[in-house]
């Protein structure tokens, strides 16, 4: 039993399940986790689902949120199950943006250290390095450009990216992350000194790396749904309840849901201080 909700030909599913089920594909920082964890107890509701391919059951976005729910106590999870292969779903990744003086002289002299070997190329082969899985990572600045080669496979090229960002974050130069336009668009524009640009990842690449235990870096990559369900504002005590099984604990979740309105916003919106690409589904 489930709750669902359409739009755009992709259908959305709304269920408990159980925590121990569902696979996760990066890495999570155990400071947030227990930040979300002590937000749940104190506030005793999950507020949104963790979204989640129901083929595979990989989470695909909201992973400190099922650690947090699991130190939490919570046996079972709010999901949102979706069908991944949908081709209105898209991945994209994350750029690393940095500012500061010194930039290249630092990248420079921390790839010495970890004996990479950082190859200069022009703006677009540095790119274009990156697609076609010939660079690990490339380093997008206004005076020059760097690629380092090809590590293997994506794992030991990931493994590079998250090694490199903590060394420059180490020499005191700080990170922020963009999508791959806006960082390039920051670039361009002067309000950042320097992009690390980072390889594309696939569907596939996501659901290999969870199914095999095997997880990204910490903010890699970047799910464009068409819509995303918000306030549920489920108990916690359905989730931690063991006197009730499961199906129960969904029937209950169908019956809340049911006699709730929901507001559908409109992508590009503002809500809670963050701007939505995807529609919303705001429960009332």
């Amino acid at each position: 039993m489930s709750f669902k909700i359409f739009s755009k030909n992709l259908e959305f599913e709304i269920a408990l399940m159980d925590i121990n089920k569902l696979f996760l594909h990066e890495e999570t920082i155990p400071n947030l986790v227990d930040e979300i964890a002590s937000s749940m107890i104190q506030e005793k509701i999950i507020k949104n689902p963790v979204i989640v391919d129901k083929s595979s059951l990989v989470v695909l976005d909201g992973m400190h949120r099922v650690e947090a729910a699991k130190k939490a106590g919570c046996l079972r999870m709010l999901v949102c199950l979706l069908d991944y292969s949908n081709p209105s779903i898209k991945v994209g990744v994350w750029y690393r943006t940095f500012n500061g003086e010194n930039l290249i002289k630092t990248l420079q002299k921390k790839a010495l250290q970890l004996n990479l070997e950082l190859i200069e190329l022009n703006f677009e082969a540095a790119k274009k390095a990156l697609f076609n899985r010939e660079a690990s990572t490339s380093f997008l600045t206004r005076e020059k450009c760097f690629s380092i080669k090809w590590q293997e496979n994506l794992k030991k090229a990931y493994e590079i990216v998250k090694l490199i960002e903590s060394k420059l974050v180490e020499a005191g130069k700080k990170v922020s992350y963009e999508t791959e336009f806006d960082a390039e668009k920051k670039l361009l524009n002067k309000a950042v000194d320097m992009v690390m640009a980072t390889p594309p990842v696939t569907k596939e690449d996501v659901i290999n790396f969870a199914l095999k235990g095997l997880v990204f870096p910490h903010k890699v990559t970047r799910h464009v749904i068409p819509a995303r369900p918000m306030e549920i504002n489920v108990p916690l005590k359905w989730l931690k309840d063991e006197s009730i099984s499961l199906e129960e604990a969904n029937k209950l979740l169908t019956e809340f849901l049911s006699k709730r309105e929901i507001e559908r916003i409109p992508p590009g919106s503002l809500f809670e201080g963050r701007r939505y690409e995807e529609e919303i589904f705001l429960f009332k």
